[in-house]
């Protein structure tokens, strides 16, 4: 029998003599809890009471109450500590944060999407589309590395402590990937729908011209040597001045046929 601190333990284990304590007639396990989880189970060491003040049993059952606290520190590792009501606030704020800036940049520019050349009609749309399919297929493949900042950003206007890897970073990101995706899907869908049938019904119909407009809305005829700019005419608004260039370009043929 053995009194007084357990002094040694077999070296094989985790458990050692600084966790073993003679505290009356029996031997307490004592393990510091992890610092980034002391929070969570609201103190900072855990003691257990191995029920004996032999040394071979103590070392012993110190053993399996090490592998026991070890399991639970990785099961709660695994759980999020954040509560949905702090999710959905979070989604909240980036949802504003994600409008404000396009708000800006539509201030700024006129338009969300910088398109050179001459894009497709729907070009708006198909980025839009593009970039929810792109978030979709990182949400299935449960990646967030995409994200990983934002999350972050998002976390720390609350005062959210993230550890990067944890459950928490991936829940937060997963949201916020749905909030782009959905955001970007509805957008397009908007365009689709409303935007883009406006654009349509603002173009001039040719049926329901007068002949002249018509004919200056027309393309080049380039067997006669026509070089109106067909391209400027056609973005013009005012049918008006279209035909006024139309006729100021017409006007040089005559002058041309009697030269030859």
């Amino acid at each position: 029998m053995s009194t007084g601190v357990v002094h040694s333990v077999r070296a094989d284990t985790m458990a050692g003599a600084a966790n073993l304590r003679l505290k009356g007639a029996r031997v307490h396990f004592r393990r510091k809890i992890r610092y980034n989880l002391r929070e969570r189970f609201g103190r900072s060491e855990v003691v257990r009471s191995l029920q004996t003040r032999e040394r071979r049993t103590a070392a012993a059952r110190a053993l399996m109450v090490w592998l026991q606290v070890e399991r639970v520190f990785e099961t709660v590792l695994q759980e999020p500590t954040l509560r949905r009501e702090q999710i959905d606030r979070l989604l909240e704020n980036a949802a504003a944060d994600i409008a404000w800036a396009d708000e800006i940049r539509l201030a700024r520019n006129g338009s969300i999407f910088d398109h050179h050349g001459s894009p497709p009609l729907d070009a708006d749309a198909l980025v839009l589309e593009s970039e929810a399919q792109t978030w979709r297929k990182e949400l299935a493949r449960n990646d967030v590395s995409s994200i990983q900042g934002m999350a972050h950003r998002c976390a720390d206007r609350m005062g959210l402590n993230i550890r990067p890897g944890s459950v928490d970073e991936r829940l937060i990101g997963r949201a916020l990937l749905k909030l782009l995706a959905e955001n970007a899907e509805q957008t397009a869908e908007t365009l689709r729908r409303e935007v883009y049938p406006f654009l349509h019904s603002r173009e001039l119909d040719h049926d329901d011209l007068d002949p002249e407009i018509s004919e200056a809305t027309s393309p080049p005829d380039l067997s006669r040597g026509d070089v109106f700019p067909y391209c400027i005419a056609n973005e013009a608004s005012d049918a008006d001045a279209m035909v006024e260039i139309k006729a100021k370009f017409a006007s040089k043929e005559p002058a041309a046929a009697e030269h030859e």
